[in-house]
């Protein structure tokens, strides 16, 4: 976790020339032009620290950023140094936002947070593969790899209702100093159809590259879902 998290730090000294080597995929290229407020939907990857402070310079608006309250961590005092990195000069990069911290009884800075894609015309990203252990907005169940993954709902039910623009993005490494932003638009017409499309797209970012992806030990503790038996298994 050590090596990690001096990778962080690495990023973070390296920053501006690491950013002249960030390009968006394709299928993201009008992101940074989007004339509104845009929630930013991603996963616990490798690179989402950085995926983070990449947004926040490129996206042309203050970038708001969905985070737990690092002091809930038993490591908070021995780790001192790493949440400095992380929360004070990360938070230098997102052109006017702040991280929004969450933790019991956070709801009003939370709401806060979302107004501000209203208000500002500003951009909130939520790692969004596991709710937080005191999430208070309802959720939803859905079959993740064969595992009940429960999902929370308020962030994306605000914006649906809002028609603010939802994407569900990750940063993959191209070699050297290069970083693609890969993603797509998700179709927002209700919570479960973001959700799917949101899901959809893990499982194929994880089709590509697997070890990407930071939340295998969480979902292996996660219970089965039961398999239906086809109608042929059932006649037998």
């Amino acid at each position: 976790m050590l090596g990690v998290m001096e990778g962080v730090s690495f990023y973070f000294q390296k920053f501006e020339r690491l950013l002249k080597g960030v390009k968006f995929d394709r299928a993201l290229a009008s992101m940074p032009e989007i004339d509104s407020g845009i929630l930013v939907l991603t996963y616990h990857h490798h690179f989402n620290i950085l995926l983070c402070a990449f947004l926040g310079r490129l996206l042309n608006r203050p970038l708001n950023i969905l985070a737990m309250d690092p002091d809930l961590s038993p490591l908070a005092k021995p780790l001192a140094w790493y949440k400095d990195i992380l929360y004070d000069k990360s938070e230098q990069l997102l052109s006017g936002g702040r991280y929004v911290l969450v933790r019991p009884g956070s709801g009003n800075s939370v709401t806060h947070g979302l107004r501000d894609l209203v208000r500002r015309n500003s951009a909130l990203i939520s790692v969004h593969d596991f709710g937080h252990p005191f999430e208070n907005d309802r959720a939803m169940n859905f079959n993740v790899l064969g595992r009940q993954l429960a999902a929370p709902v308020g962030a994306i039910a605000f914006a649906v209702r809002r028609n603010i623009p939802i994407y569900a993005v990750w940063l993959d490494w191209e070699g050297g100093a290069g970083f693609i932003i890969k993603g797509k638009l998700l179709d927002a017409g209700s919570e479960e159809q973001v959700l799917q499309g949101y899901f959809s797209n893990l499982e194929a970012m994880i089709s590509v590259n697997p070890a990407l992806w930071e939340g295998w030990p969480s979902i292996c503790d996660l219970e089965l879902v039961p398999e239906v038996p086809t109608e042929s298994e059932t006649q037998q």
